[in-house]
């Protein structure tokens, strides 16, 4: 049996699970898995199950993850990633940290999983869909990801703001993220020469850059960084995460949203940007003859869809994907 936690690791006053006995601190709810390093971890990756905590309150590690935004259409920007609430020692998510610990109360708290934006579609006004909202009961709400911006607008806010689109008479924006879940994405590229490509979104860990250009080709900028949380590795949870998502995760936890890339233009060699690391989806391109369409993001880890290029064929911008929610404590 694992020994009673009586200390402060990590900030806690006192180990979730206090020792046994009436009044003892006691949680159910989600997907729940004992790995063996004195931690219980209870994984939600769908909305309608509710963690229930009876007892006494307790202190628990958490990050709730909103979904990830669409990426736009017709020179379209990346989607922002979800925005992440963490709690737990310190990660390298500059910023985000905003507890090592949470008070979490006794009842019955409802999970809401964000869910995915879609892609901006091929006709007017191109925008991606924004990610919805995920709500740990009343107690924390992360904001779904901003729409990734379609055909010379800007990119909307959100948990992780959306990567603009390419140069024009549209607002010169990559929208901003929310304080302490995201960052923003890339402003469309406005100096000469101008580029057809769209910017990247914001992911939960790095802003999403603007699309580049170097003369004869169009780039679009890359997402965002996701969040590392090595916490919530993915050896750790893998039994609540289909076994296709687990490398996207990797051992260090790359697990809260990366953004979507922007679009390659439609210039003779077009390049979409790369997804941030952490799941977001590469944004599209756009070849002589050939377009090449956006790539969707890794499924449920509330990361932004690639941005697509201009063109023929070039279609519609990529969804993003919903999110999820994690939460541990000692035994």
């Amino acid at each position: 049996m694992a020994p009673i936690f009586t200390g402060s690791k990590f900030g806690f006053g006192r180990s979730a699970a206090a020792a046994a006995g009436p009044g003892a601190f006691s949680a159910t709810g989600g997907t729940t898995i004992t790995p063996g390093n004195g931690y219980k971890y209870h994984v939600f990756t769908a909305s309608g199950d509710a963690f229930t905590v009876s007892g006494s309150p307790g202190s628990v590690e958490l990050l709730v993850v909103a979904g990830g935004a669409g990426g736009g259409a017709n020179y379209g920007g990346g989607g922002g990633a979800g925005g992440a609430i963490y709690y737990g020692p310190p990660s390298s998510v500059t910023g985000q940290v905003s507890g090592s610990s949470y008070p979490i109360p006794v009842g019955t708290h409802l999970v809401t999983i964000g869910g995915a934006g879609p892609g901006g579609p091929t006709s007017s006004p191109y925008a991606g869909g924004q990610g919805t909202n995920t709500t740990l009961g009343s107690l924390l709400t992360a904001v779904g990801g901003g729409p990734g911006g379609g055909n010379n607008n800007g990119g909307g806010p959100g948990g992780s703001g959306g990567g603009g689109s390419y140069v024009g008479t549209g607002p010169n924006t990559g929208a901003n993220g929310t304080t302490n879940q995201g960052y923003g994405g890339g402003p469309r590229r406005t100096d000469a020469p101008p580029s057809n490509g769209g910017s990247g979104g914001g992911g939960a860990g790095g802003s999403g850059t603007t699309a580049p250009y170097t003369g004869s080709s169009d780039y679009g900028g890359q997402g965002g960084n996701g969040g590392a949380y090595p916490i919530f590795a993915a050896p750790l949870i893998a039994p609540a995460i289909p076994g296709p998502n687990q490398p996207v995760i990797g051992p260090t936890g790359l697990y809260a949203g990366g953004g979507g890339g922007g679009s390659g233009g439609y210039q003779q060699n077009s390049y979409g940007g790369p997804g941030g690391p952490g799941g977001g989806g590469p944004g599209g391109s756009q070849m002589p003859g050939t377009a090449t369409r956006p790539g969707n993001p890794a499924t449920g880890y509330g990361s932004g869809g690639g941005g697509a290029s201009g063109g023929s064929g070039s279609g519609t911008g990529a969804p993003g994907t919903d999110g999820i929610v994690i939460i541990r404590y000692l035994v």
